[in-house]
Formats: C-alpha cells, structure tokens, sequence
C-alpha cells in the first residue's frame, strides 16, 4: 500500500495489472481488510475490475470458507462485472463443495453453459469431491442423485475420465458408504452407461475382498 500510494503521489497512476498484484500480495499476506479496501477503491480510480481480480478475491474467499460472501461477489461478477471463465467457476464450486453444499454447486453448474463457460477436469474433480467426502450422499442412501451428477458431469466434460478418476471416485464411495449403497451406485454406473468399462467393477472387488 505504501508503494501504491508514492505511485499516486508522483502522478504515476497505477493500472489495473498493478492493482491486481497488490491484491494478490495482500491476500497472501494475510491483510484481507487491506486487499478489499484496494478492491473498492478501484471505482475511485477509474479501474474496472478484470475477471482476474474477481478470481483472486474468490479464491480468498475460498480460504476463508465464506461461502455466501463469495457468492454474492460471483453474483455482482455476472450482473455487471467482466465475463466470468471456469477458473471463475472452479473456484466458487470449490468453496461451497469444501464448506457447504453440493446441491448448491450444482445450481451454479448448470449455469456454466449460459455464460459460455464449459466444465474441465477440475470442475468434474470437485463435484464429486462433493459428492464422496464432504458431503456423502451415497452414504446418505440418495445413490440415484449420485447416478445423476456423475452421469450428467461426465456428458458435460470434454474428455472421458481415465481408470485413476474412476478408482479415487469409488475408492471415496466405499469408504463412506455402505456396502449395499455402494454396490448399487456401481451398479447403476454400468447400467446406465456412465462407465463402459470395467474401471469401477476392480475397485469394487477389492473392496468387498478387504
């Protein structure tokens, strides 16, 4: 901040490339108040926060597991701030996944396509985070919501998950779940055509073989 302000001092008016950094360096650290005093005060300096900012405040709201507040800076990101990107989704998948809800990430993930943003890996990986650690729906007996994410992640991700995805994926299932629960998830992978192969059979066999 000090160097911010000498810049301001000399008439050297900083960019929204500097501003950005700044509240990167300050988020890291851990001057949080200071990173979201710069943040506002970029409408006095006639600075338009870039999708990089939005995803730097995010992904400290993320830390912090402030779920609703970095909702509602997603929110006023789409309602008048720059495009959002999947780093931008990612992040806030991330957040609520770790500290709150999955159903609430679904809702957001089903907006990605009207904001022409597309799911990766990554989008894929922290739903079913969602789905096997934190919040264990299988393990709550809901295996047809399971079926029902895993089936419609996979359809939007471009690439088909390898045999490593699948084997951490039921691996996270078996461990939480019952074993009735868990076969039927399985079941109902194969059956419905989401696996074509035999990736979450094996891991299944060495679990009821334990």
């Amino acid at each position: 901040m000090k160097l911010l302000n000498e810049m301001m001092e000399t008439g050297c008016d900083p960019d929204v490339i500097v501003i950005n950094s700044l509240i990167y360096t300050l988020y890291k650290a851990d001057r949080v108040d200071e990173a979201w005093d710069l943040f506002k005060k970029m409408k006095e300096m006639n600075l338009s926060p870039t999708v990089v900012t939005y995803d730097t405040l995010l992904a400290g709201l993320r830390k912090e597991g402030r779920v609703q507040e970095a909702i509602i800076l997603f929110e006023s990101m789409v309602s008048g701030g720059p495009p959002t990107n999947t780093i931008t989704f990612n992040t806030l998948l991330d957040c609520i996944c770790k500290n709150d809800s999955v159903n609430l990430a679904l809702k957001f993930l089903n907006q990605m396509p009207f904001l022409n943003c597309r799911p990766d890996v990554f989008t894929y990986n922290t739903i079913i985070f969602g789905l096997t650690k934190k919040i264990g729906i299988v393990k709550c007996g809901k295996v047809d919501d399971a079926l029902k994410i895993t089936k419609e992640i996979i359809h939007r991700v471009r690439n088909r998950p390898d045999k490593i995805f699948w084997k951490d994926l039921i691996k996270g299932i078996t461990s939480d779940a019952t074993l009735e629960s868990s076969i039927q998830f399985v079941e109902g992978l194969i059956s419905n055509g989401t696996c074509i192969n035999d990736s979450v059979i094996i891991p299944l066999i060495k679990t009821l073989c334990k």
